[in-house]
């Protein structure tokens, strides 16, 4: 059990957080505490210009921990056995995003990033929607300057998706227009239910694409299909999507999240760590680095997988399969 008192500058004022008996607390919120959570806090605190201990607040300011479920005002995020869930829950709008659940996503994410019985991330949407993108009504209020600082937050949320330490999938159940499309676009791996709309409208009401899109679609599509997609704004179905290779299938619509479940299962039983580095190196690839330093990195990523115990106990089991298949 951990017992004391962190002190923190916490937005523009002094806050205390305080451990004990095993409960973290601060603000009159309270949730359990355990060693990693402690390590988390002690490396955002070990940052010297505050931010990270703010974030570490806010993972935990933002959602009430009440055993496997945390409670968002729009999202609904729940794990079991190594997966996370997170479904976006505005569906009286069709999960248009406000700003309220880009929060949620983004303390989400961190939540999911930290806890080490995640090994799997899945994002859907609640109701008949993935997300039909920004919530228009929103927008309409926004001064330039409001607008500039909620996009470059959106680009954050986005790029930590992007480059996320572990396995994401989209299971695109509806509607997935805009930057509900650019979230999916994001994941590793997209699932979407055959009569799915997906698309990018933002030609028709004089917008323009965010979340990375303007590389991401090309690399799934092509040069040419992207252009396509993205100046005649026009939808296309989840079968059409799997066909051009925009997605990596597409299923019957009640089969989806049993499909995107059996997909994270199957991740679930390999090594995150070696994931984490085939992850790493797949980003590399991409054309963040030469192929002359994405190989020794290879290398590198290699020697630190066959490095650790699980190593051992991998083989083990693979041997034992090996005899069993014989």
């Amino acid at each position: 059990m951990y017992s004391g008192q962190i002190q923190v500058f916490y937005f523009k004022s002094d806050k205390h957080i305080n451990v004990d008996a095993g409960f973290l607390s601060f603000d009159n919120f309270v949730c359990s505490f355990d060693e990693h959570m402690a390590q988390a806090l002690l490396l955002c605190y070990g940052r010297t210009d505050g931010y990270g201990i703010i974030k570490f607040c806010k993972i935990f300011k933002n959602a009430i921990k009440t055993g496997d479920k945390m409670e968002f005002e729009c999202i609904v995020y729940e794990k079991d056995e190594g997966i996370a869930t997170i479904k976006l829950n505005r569906p009286e709008v069709l999960n248009a995003m406000n700003r309220q659940l880009w929060l949620d996503l983004d303390s989400a994410l961190d939540a999911a990033g930290c806890d080490p019985d995640i090994r799997v991330l899945i994002i859907t949407g609640c109701g008949r929607a993935f997300s039909t993108g920004a919530d228009l009504k929103e927008s309409k209020t926004r001064t330039i300057e409001e607008y500039r600082e909620y996009l470059v937050g959106l680009q954050e949320i986005s790029r930590k998706l992007i480059g996320y330490g572990k396995p994401t999938i989209a299971a695109i159940n509806g509607y997935a227009l805009g930057s509900g499309y650019e979230l999916a676009l994001a994941c590793d791996i997209r699932i979407a239910a055959e009569n799915a709309l997906i698309g990018s409208p933002e030609a028709r009401v004089t917008s323009s694409v965010t979340g990375g899109a303007m590389r991401l679609v090309q690399e799934l599509v092509g040069s040419g299909k992207a252009r396509e997609l993205l100046f005649t704004a026009e939808n296309i179905d989840g079968s059409e999507a799997a066909r051009i290779g925009l997605v990596n299938q597409a299923v019957a619509a009640e089969a989806l999240m049993e499909t995107a479940n059996t997909m994270a299962g199957k991740i679930v039983q390999n090594s995150a760590f070696s994931i984490r580095m085939i992850k790493k190196g797949l980003n590399m690839a991409k054309g963040e680095c030469s192929l002359a330093a994405l190989m020794e990195f290879e290398v590198e990523a290699c020697l630190a997988c066959v490095s650790t115990k699980e190593r051992q106990q991998s083989l083990n089991t693979f041997n034992d399969r090996k005899k069993t298949a014989q």
